[in-house]
């Protein structure tokens, strides 16, 4: 017991204190190992009297703590000292020895000359011993609370983060992982380098819990492959940051994070385009509506960064807008950006205000936002939605068009596509609206930008994800075979900016989302890279015992509305532009007139909650909209339906 508590009250010893105390106990073995050997070779303690033996004694002390410190035996940490430091025992011990020899000489003390060669013996003995029984003392400790974790990358960052953890209490680095064959068997910073196979066999053996990735350099693809290896094993995996963060010495335990789904792409970055970036915002005044959301926000992020004259950020939630104004300030302060910024809360639906907000601050370009994107809850509030996403649009359009807004950029989603869900719908006649008023038009060039999902939104099923494992699952999965379109937050914004500062009128720019990825292959890699096991269930079983270490993936059936496969392109003529990232299609559009009498007839039913007609405007719309499930409108439900919905919906197939 006491044992343990001056071992808990060393460890807690800051560096410096440590090696100290090492000074400290060589200092004292120094005077032992004299006594001893003299002991050895005179059997009698007649030499203690002898004042001058203690002042030779005592003079070698500070020649051999400092030969000691020369070749560095006090920055080793003990925990992982290696067998080499031997070499560096006996290189101090024979200096110590050897100036112990020369000072009984000079000073004709009556000592045997063998007591330097002993003292020389029990020296390297006692401060070997003496290390390698604390190192042992330790290891028999076990670091309690400390997860033991190997480090994938020994190369500069992996050394720097081994240095990191032995200064951290979460963490006890136990070995290297390399695919170098010539770095594979050495031994760095005490620890052994094993390739990927043996460490395949070795990690259980070792009680290996989590891997830690020190790859800064590592591209997106060869990252995708390394998680790929590392999945299956049921382990923790974690990530140091970019090569910004290691040329700027931040390699420490604190920067580690876990693996995110960007990281899983295997998709390289291709660099923006400065001058299109700039076009339509550097020296402008710019409008971004729904500035407080996942894309509206990363928008203005971006847009700070061209230098716009003028700001204007819109959103109908307070709180939304005051978090991205706070933000915003912040970096143009920190930046000293020359960009005024004017937070205003309101509705694109609010002709007045859209109307006021155009001609008080004589607006350049429109990057149009705002909208209702979650699929399900606009299938139970289908007016709301289409007010929002169609009307809003409507009147943010035709306010531009009026009030001599130079570019207008909508950002739409794939979902318009041949909708399947009224939220998609919705988008689709947002597309006409802009198309329309584009063929009119020879002061506002309106675009449209469509893509799929972006990671890092609210409400992504990415963060729904890991919600779920955090909570111990189950994870929920409407269809096994049900996949999306993923890009990363960061990209989409400054590919809508690029395209936007491409179009010429009524564009419909679609954005390359790579290969698409199975949601149910997404939940069981995110599972695996959380240190867990999936385990996959149909939700009709009940009461299935979850094995400890697992998490459960639960298929709970396909919402209303929502697709198997998204789609980008209405035809199958998209065109290359000047971006490798950007296609531009020609798509169906309609005339003024047209639009017109489609959304007078869509308003009037929609002011009498007539659902049914709303749903047959929907369906007689240019739209391609095709939907086999049963309304769940809330109100609809509710209503004076002569029928109650089925609950039980039916799936489209694709």
């Amino acid at each position: 017991m006491h044992l343990n508590k001056i071992t808990e009250a060393v460890i807690s010893l800051n560096r410096s204190s440590k090696r100290l105390l090492q000074i400290f106990i060589d200092v004292c073995g120094i005077y032992l190992c004299f006594i001893a050997a003299m002991i050895v070779r005179l059997d009698d303690l007649n030499f203690l009297a002898n004042i001058y033996l203690l002042v030779a004694v005592t003079s070698i002390v500070p020649v051999t703590i400092i030969s000691f410190l020369r070749l560095n035996l006090y920055k080793a940490v003990i925990r992982y000292i290696p067998m080499n430091i031997w070499l560096q025992i006996f290189k101090g011990s024979s200096v110590s020895a050897i100036t112990l020899f020369i000072i009984l000489q000079l000073f004709e003390l009556s000592v045997p000359r063998s007591v330097p060669f002993l003292y020389f013996i029990l020296l390297m003995s006692f401060c070997g011993l003496i290390r390698f029984s604390a190192k042992g003392l330790l290891a028999k400790r076990g670091y309690k609370g400390q997860k033991r974790v190997a480090v994938y990358g020994a190369g500069e960052a992996g050394r720097q983060l081994v240095k990191g953890l032995r200064e951290n209490s979460e963490y006890l680095p136990i070995m290297f992982i390399d695919d170098d064959d010539l770095l594979q068997g050495v031994v760095i910073e005490g620890l052994p380098v094993l390739g990927f196979n043996l460490f395949k066999k070795s990690f259980q053996e070792k009680l290996i819990k989590v891997v830690l990735i020190a790859m800064p350099s590592i591209n997106h693809s060869l990252k995708k492959k390394t998680f790929n290896k590392l999945g299956s094993f049921g382990l923790e995996v974690k990530i140091l940051p970019g090569i910004e963060e290691f040329i700027q010495g931040k390699v420490r335990p604190n920067n580690l994070r876990g693996v995110r789904i960007e990281d899983l792409l295997g998709r390289e970055i291709v660099p923006p385009k400065t001058k299109l970036l700039n076009k339509n915002i550097k020296g402008k005044t710019v409008l971004v509506t729904g500035a407080g959301g996942s894309i509206g926000s990363e928008l203005t992020r971006h847009i700070l960064q061209a230098n716009p004259v003028h700001l204007i950020i819109l959103d109908v939630s307070e709180y939304a807008l005051y978090e991205i104004q706070q933000e915003l300030e912040n970096k143009i302060q920190d930046l000293e950006k020359k960009v005024e910024l004017s937070p205003i809360i309101g509705s694109v639906q609010d002709k007045n205000l859209v109307r006021k907000i155009i001609q008080s601050f004589c607006i350049d370009t429109i990057y149009h936002a705002a909208a209702y994107k979650h699929v399900p809850l606009v299938e139970m509030n289908i007016t709301e939605g289409l007010k929002n996403n169609f009307f809003g649009t409507f009147t943010l359009a035709k306010e531009s068009l009026d009030g001599g807004v130079k570019n207008f950029i909508l950002i739409s989603t794939d979902k318009a596509v041949r909708p399947t869900n009224f939220m998609g719908a919705a988008k689709r006649l947002a597309e006409l609206c802009c198309q329309s008023l584009a063929k009119d038009s020879d002061t506002t060039i309106f675009s449209i930008v469509r893509f799929g999902n972006v990671l890092g939104s609210s409400g992504s099923v990415v963060n729904v994800f890991k919600k779920q494992i955090e909570a111990g699952g189950p994870v929920t999965v409407t269809h096994p075979q049900i996949n999306r379109y993923f890009m990363t937050i960061s990209e989409a914004a400054q590919l809508v900016i690029q395209a936007g500062a491409m179009s010429s009128g009524g564009d419909v720019f679609v954005l390359d989302m790579g290969e698409p990825i199975k949601i149910s292959e997404l939940a069981r890699t995110m599972i695996r890279l959380n240190g867990f096991k999936p385990y996959e269930t149909h939700n009709t079983i009940q009461n299935n015992k979850i094995p400890k270490g697992h998490i459960e993936i639960k298929i709970t059936g396909l919402r209303p509305g929502e697709k198997l496969y998204e789609e980008l392109l209405v035809g199958n003529n998209p065109v290359g532009t000047i971006h490798p990232r950007i296609m531009t299609a020609t798509e169906t559009s309609i005339d003024k007139d047209e639009l017109v009498m489609l959304s007078n007839s869509l308003f009037d039913a929609m002011q009498n909650f007539d659902f049914k007609r709303i749903r047959e405007i929907i369906i007689d719309a240019p739209i391609d909209y095709n939907s086999q499930y049963d309304l769940v409108d809330m109100l609809a439900i509710k209503g004076n339906l002569k029928s109650k919905p089925k609950t039980k919906l039916k799936i489209i197939k694709n």
